[in-house]
């Protein structure tokens, strides 16, 4: 399977030597929709439909584009950007409609705007597989919010999940979890009340989480990536969560500490990870193992399906 890294200078290719299929600066995600590629970057959403070889800006209404979803149905695409703008276009177009702006989210008056960036913006989206009506927002920082009419109106779901939302990982009707800068989050029951994952342990950054083969995967570093390049580095670990397990399972990685896993995808049956330094490493029987390196933060994963191996050595 082709596997991509969205990365601070675009879009990199895995395979015989990695190669930057788009360069476009720095990539905030990565998203396999279908059979197509969508790169959310600071300028713009981009969307390649034939396997990262060319591709398209959709020409979102404002720059800095954070995170991208569809509908259940793929009929219908929603992109989050700076400002706290979320927009919606019919897939296959380029005609974008705003459908929520921060004066639109309650609490906003609260939100505040984060270290590293201008403006408080919408982080991450999600959208629910069986009702296209509902979509869920992380507002970094600012938290998180959810609709159940397609953002006509929205509700808050910030009570007893840190602001700093970054990602939301989308397990069923009612559970999902979310990555922040300040721990992991779970709840069972649409965000009406929440549970720390990681309290354990005494870090608390998360880029994102991932379910594969009934665990969820998380890599957590001490600190924010302000304080990765100091003397301690970014003192990553790998937590693997078994059911409700509290305290998670420490995994051990190459790299560690000084790296810490950012990024996540599944290429077949094969669960792969990202790190700030430009690894992608690769799970196996035998735990993880390094495949490939890109020699610049993987900030997202994705991967397509092929015969081709996600393997680089």
């Amino acid at each position: 399977m082709p596997v991509f890294a969205g990365t601070d200078v675009g879009v990199v290719r895995f395979g015989r030597g990695e190669e930057v299929v788009l360069g476009c600066g720095r990539v905030t995600l990565l998203r396999r929709i279908g059979e197509e590629l969508f790169a959310a970057a600071a300028t713009g959403l981009y969307r390649s439909a034939d396997g990262g070889r060319s591709w398209a800006d959709l020409e979102v209404p404002t720059e800095g584009v954070h995170s991208v979803a569809a509908s259940p149905g793929g009929d219908e695409l929603y992109a989050g950007t700076d400002g706290v703008r979320l927009y919606r276009t019919a897939a296959g177009t380029e005609t974008w409609r705003e459908v929520a702006t921060e004066r639109d989210l309650p609490e906003s008056d609260e939100w505040e705007t984060p270290p590293h960036h201008p403006t408080p913006r919408i982080r991450t989206v999600a959208t629910h597989p069986d009702d296209p009506a509902w979509l869920l927002v992380g507002v970094e920082v600012g938290g998180i919010y959810v609709s159940g009419d397609r953002g006509g109106s929205w509700e808050s779901r910030r009570e007893g999940v840190h602001d700093d939302a970054h990602h939301v990982l989308v397990e069923s009707p009612s559970t999902s979890v979310v990555s922040t800068g300040t721990g992991l989050y779970r709840t069972a029951d649409g965000g009406r009340s929440w549970k720390r994952l990681d309290g354990a342990v005494p870090h608390r950054y998360l880029s994102e989480s991932i379910g594969f083969d009934d665990a969820l995967y998380a890599g957590i570093a001490r600190g924010p990536p302000g304080e990765w390049d100091g003397p301690d580095g970014a003192d990553g670990l790998l937590l693997r969560f078994d059911g409700d397990d509290s305290e998670g399972e420490r995994l051990a990685y190459p790299g560690e500490p000084d790296e810490v896993v950012t990024a996540w995808t599944v290429a077949g049956r094969t669960l792969l990870a990202g790190t700030n330094e430009g690894t992608l490493l690769e799970h196996t029987d035998d735990g993880f193992r390094a495949v490939g390196s890109v020699g610049t933060r993987i900030r997202s994963l994705a991967s397509l399906p092929s015969e081709s191996s996600p393997r680089t050595d």
